[in-house]
């Protein structure tokens, strides 16, 4: 295990010398701890100029990517495995694009060959957990990488309110730390594989795939850390998603949605099977996958496959419809993203755009 451990690590720094070799730039990237440039003048991502009419490309080529946020003025996301210097290296790198200007850039990429598994975006950092347990907080702006947490296993899915990042492992045990680090707090543990969390000041909400294609919504109340279940025996989530206090989550059997208070789910759009979904209040995205496949399936962890399309519904509930050319997205929770212009997606090598 140590010699695999030092072999990689050695492949890692092969690939910095080689970065930096070439200038501290390949592909779409700067090395690490790069505060974010761009060309004056530029309008729109270089890539995205050749591709009128459909969806714009936000970065190309970046390797394997895991999971994507947007902030107010940047696109941010992680790849589980990635291109430097044309070669592909097993270590997860965390990029940010500008909206406007692009184009893509490598702000971290990790030294210890871990891959970056789960994201999220919370004021002017991004927490990003990674597949040997660490929790690292890297600024958007860029600037100095820092360790936020080791956690008792690698987190499967992360969020972060205004103080702490909470993180769930694979074996249902969710925790949180201070955003600025300190000692990990255990919160409790459900039973099933958490698929998806959301988190305000009193409590942490969990999707949960359980056996047989069912799952359950869990509440852990912060105050307790008892764990209730909002809705038992569901069909089984693939991810989930907050707007005010409605719950959102994608299965196979379409997009469900209950309130945080509990009460009986509400099927928002039926007839085919749904997994990573994103919200900007009026509309539900989702990226739609064959019925057959389970949640368990793709594991995010590693990268995720392409499904079938991405389709948009109305929080409200009605009819799904699909979205023109998002035939490509990856199907993995954490995989779209949408602000009040643009759904973002991953696909198998990179990130694109659609304007809504």
């Amino acid at each position: 295990m140590r010699s695999t451990q030092l072999a990689l690590g050695k492949s890692v720094r092969v690939a910095l010398l080689a970065l930096a070799a070439c200038g501290g730039q390949v592909d779409e990237g700067t090395s690490r701890d790069a505060a974010p440039t761009v060309p004056p003048g530029m309008i729109d991502p270089p890539a995205s100029r050749t591709n009128a009419g459909g969806p714009e490309q936000v970065a190309s080529d970046v390797g394997v990517p895991s999971a994507i946020a947007v902030t107010t003025d940047a696109v941010v996301f992680t790849t589980s495995a990635t291109r430097l210097g044309g070669e592909l290296v097993q270590a997860g790198a965390l990029f940010v694009a500008d909206k406007r200007t692009g184009p893509a850039l490598m702000l971290h990429v990790d030294p210890q060959g871990a891959s970056f598994d789960a994201l999220t975006v919370s004021g002017d950092r991004a927490f990003v957990a990674t597949s040997d347990g660490r929790l690292l907080a890297v600024p958007v702006a860029g600037g100095s990488v820092s360790e936020v947490a080791t956690l008792p296993a690698p987190a499967e899915v992360v969020t972060a309110t205004a103080e702490h990042v909470y993180a769930a492992a694979a074996d249902g045990a969710i925790v949180r730390v201070a955003r600025t680090g300190g000692e990990v707090e255990a919160l409790g543990t459900v039973s099933g594989s958490v698929r998806g969390i959301v988190a305000d000041g009193s409590a942490v909400f969990a999707a949960v795939t359980k056996a047989e294609g069912r799952g359950a919504i869990e509440k852990i109340d912060l105050a307790s850390h008892e764990v209730s279940s909002l809705a038992d025996d569901v069909p089984a989530p693939c991810a989930m998603a907050r707007e005010g206090e409605r719950l959102f989550w994608t299965s196979t059997g379409g997009v469900l949605a209950l309130t945080t208070t509990g009460g009986a789910p509400k099927a928002i759009a039926e007839g085919f099977a749904a997994c990573a979904i994103a919200t900007d209040g009026a509309s539900l995205f989702f990226a739609t996958r064959a019925a057959a496949a389970e949640p368990t399936e793709a594991p995010r962890t590693r990268g995720g496959q392409a499904g079938l399309g991405l389709m948009r519904a109305p929080t409200s509930g009605g009819v799904a419809t699909p979205i023109a050319g998002a035939t490509s997205a990856l199907v993995q929770p954490g995989a779209v993203a949408t602000d009040a212009a643009h759904l973002y997606w991953l696909t198998e090598s990179g990130v694109l755009r659609v304007r809504k």
